[in-house]
């Protein structure tokens, strides 16, 4: 009888044992699926600081280029002009075609698309993409997903490192700047979208 009662002791412990563990499983695999907690105020401040240095790499030498290592225009035009011809050679060079396609009205589902509505729309996209978009997308990156934030931080601390490296190295005069493009066989100028508002039209 006491052999009997030893071993139905001996299971319930098991059971008990089996259960504790059980729950113990399920409780740190909800744990581990839960969403992670909104950040503190301190957590957000650490956010803006890398935004800001990364950020900053790249205003910084908008700021300072042409101010301490001044560029010779020459050259940057003759670089633009090596890029064109890289293009054009390899088949790729269509960015012409494109602004010479929204410099035509068009109609789309009895609605007149014309370059006077392009302009404002595409400065705006351009404008809201670049930067709102990109810093919604590291906040909410920094908030649900904190383990994959310091990878994607650190590509664009260094591709935009790259790109100043790059710049420096091979400064080239950026297209609405550049006076020596040709397409077609003709000279050809980007219309300055931004700075202009592209008002005018460039005579060809």
């Amino acid at each position: 009888m006491k052999s009997a009662c030893r071993e139905l002791d001996r299971r319930l412990s098991c059971g008990r044992l089996l259960t504790v563990e059980t729950l113990s499983t399920h409780s740190s695999s909800a744990t581990a699926d839960r969403a992670p907690a909104f950040p503190s105020w301190r957590e957000w401040l650490l956010f803006v600081i890398q935004i800001v240095i990364v950020a900053g790499v790249e205003v910084s030498d908008d700021l300072l280029r042409g101010k301490v290592f001044p560029r010779d225009v020459a050259e940057t035009q003759a670089n633009a002009e090596r890029v064109m011809q890289f293009e054009a050679s390899h088949d790729f060079w269509v960015e012409p075609a494109i602004q010479r396609f929204f410099e035509q009205t068009h109609h789309i589902l009895d609605l007149s698309m014309t370059w006077q509505q392009v302009v404002p729309l595409a400065n705006s996209l351009y404008g809201i993409a670049h930067g709102l978009v990109t810093a919604l997308v590291a906040a909410w990156l920094y908030w649900r997903r904190p383990k994959d934030f310091p990878f994607v931080r650190n590509i664009f601390l260094f591709s935009t490192a790259l790109s100043v490296a790059i710049y420096n190295a091979f400064p080239v005069a950026p297209p609405r700047l550049a006076t020596g493009l040709r397409y077609q066989g003709k000279p050809f100028h980007f219309i300055d979208t931004v700075f202009v508002g592209g008002r005018r039209k460039p005579q060809f």
